[in-house]
């Protein structure tokens, strides 16, 4: 129980550890289920994220216990807990407010509260009918593969979206890429636990279903949560299969070691690869502009309005407001001498006869691509 305990205290800790600082800025999706919960932080209060961290770590506990009452393998369920620890792909999905780490919650509690496999396939078939989308809409198996594929698993991550993947670096860690097949040895060769292989089998299948049960258009991630999830205990059947064989202080070494390469990169260049894709730009402008106190509305382009629009309305407490204005309006207002302010893109400067250098104040990406031009240049 001790160790237990310990799994789900690391978990917390490695998770929750400088939340905020990576990512660094909130996303539309987290806005969006935010504004639900009536919940308006104050920008630079990541205090909500903490609810993904525990969501998760309690996960790994359930995961745990799963294994351990389905196997009898003490030892076998907390290496199963750590691989869900130390994963990538789980760590990314902790680090922000999202609907699809509640999911793996629910799949895991499944697993192992549920008093028989009956009831936990029917449970887990309807979590997934009810979290997907509802309609087949892809019948490639291309697709699958691209997600499947052990450069993508291992080394690349999500293809569609890298605000959803630590840069140089795969779902889960290089090494984990020998740990995997030393479990599919471990369960399906060497049967070393019969008793876990239909469960597994069965959430695997669960999750190639739930792949194509979600749209096209969903990121690689969430499409393949449940395919993770089963790699994850595979890998971790991995660790113990090692550990019994007396690899214990080599397993320990190697992988504290791509633990400390991942999260280096994680904090200092997950933001820098993916900023564009959180809201960064958008809170260093409300936060200028917050500090400013305008007596006039802050003028938008239509262009910039779209996305900084919603964090605006999302912060409640900005001391500004803003209108939106078309091109041609825009001319006439944000002339050189006007005390008006007025936000452009990059794409709009040739309209107003400027480039970018003629610009003084320029709203960035956390990687330095310019994102909003204050006009006028005076």
């Amino acid at each position: 129980m001790t160790a237990a305990i310990l799994l789900f205290i690391a978990n917390l800790l490695f998770k929750g550890l400088l939340i905020g600082k990576s990512p660094n800025s909130l996303s539309l999706t987290e806005i969006d289920l935010l504004q639900r919960f009536g919940f308006h932080p104050v920008i630079g209060d990541y205090s909500f994220r903490y609810l993904a961290v525990i969501i998760s770590a309690v996960v790994s506990l359930l995961t745990f216990y799963f294994i351990y009452k389905q196997s009898g393998k003490f030892w076998l369920g907390i290496a199963a807990g750590i691989s869900l620890t130390f994963a990538p792909w789980l760590f990314v999905l902790s680090r922000f407010l999202n609907i699809y780490v509640v999911f793996l919650f629910l799949i895991a509690a499944s697993l192992a509260l549920l008093p028989n496999n009956k009831l936990k396939y029917l449970i887990i078939a309807v979590l997934t009918f009810a979290f997907s989308d509802r309609r087949i809409v892809s019948a490639d198996l291309n697709d699958l593969f691209k997600i499947l594929d052990l450069r993508n698993l291992f080394f690349a991550g999500d293809t569609v979206s890298s605000a959803l993947h630590i840069p140089l670096t795969g779902f889960f860690m290089y090494v984990d890429l020998f740990f995997l097949f030393a479990g599919w040895y471990f369960l399906y060769l060497k049967k070393g636990a019969e008793k876990l292989v239909n469960p597994l089998n069965f959430l695997f299948a669960t999750g190639i279903v739930f792949y194509f049960l979600s749209t096209d258009s969903s990121l690689n991630t969430y499409r393949g949560l449940l395919i993770f999830y089963y790699l994850s205990i595979v890998i971790g059947s991995g660790y113990y299969f090692l550990a019994r064989n007396r690899l214990l202080p080599l397993i320990i070494i190697i992988v504290i070691t791509n633990i400390v390469f991942y999260q280096e990169l994680a904090y200092n260049h997950f933001d820098k690869k993916s900023s564009f894709e959180w809201g960064y730009a958008e809170q260093a402008t409300i936060q200028y502009f917050n500090n400013r106190h305008l007596s006039q509305p802050l003028i938008l382009s239509e262009s910039s309005a779209g996305k900084l629009d919603r964090y605006i309305n999302f912060f409640q407490n900005t001391n500004f407001k803003t209108k939106t204005l078309t091109l041609n309006q825009m001319k006439k207002v944000c002339v050189k001498n006007s005390s008006n302010l007025c936000l452009i893109r990059e794409d709009e400067l040739p309209y107003f006869g400027l480039t970018k250098n003629d610009i003084k104040l320029v709203f960035r990406f956390y990687d330095g691509l310019p994102m909003y031009f204050l006009l006028p240049t005076r």
